[in-house]
């Protein structure tokens, strides 16, 4: 059985589609970091406070995340840099789906998001 969580939130990148979402340990700046990739190249990642959730997450072979993009880019001016709205979804067995659900959530009502 497979589950699947759909989270609006930002996401950095550079232009409008969907991508395949990879942990990226061998990132220099993040070794949590994961990348958004699109026919094989990076095109964007995961803001810095979400990453590590998302890292874990996609450590497990059965799980799999997808960044749709649903607007525009935007620089907020908060030290981000380029921000587009998107959503993430989340496929993989329902403990797992459910668990980034509760930290999602825990972050939304903490603020961080």
């Amino acid at each position: 059985m497979c589950a699947w969580l759909q989270v609006r939130l930002l996401l950095v990148l550079n232009c409008k589609f969907w991508g395949i979402m990879k942990p990226e340990p061998t990132n220099a700046k993040d070794n949590k970091a994961v990348a958004v990739m699109k026919d094989s190249t990076v095109v964007g990642h995961v803001p810095r406070n979400l990453a590590p959730r998302f890292f874990h997450f996609l450590r497990r072979d059965v799980n799999k995340a997808y960044a749709v993009v649903q607007g525009e880019r935007v620089n907020r001016g908060t030290g981000y840099g380029l921000e587009v709205p998107c959503i993430y979804r989340l496929f993989g067995p329902p403990v797992y789906v459910c668990r980034m659900r509760e930290l999602v959530n825990k972050l939304l009502i903490e603020g961080h998001l």
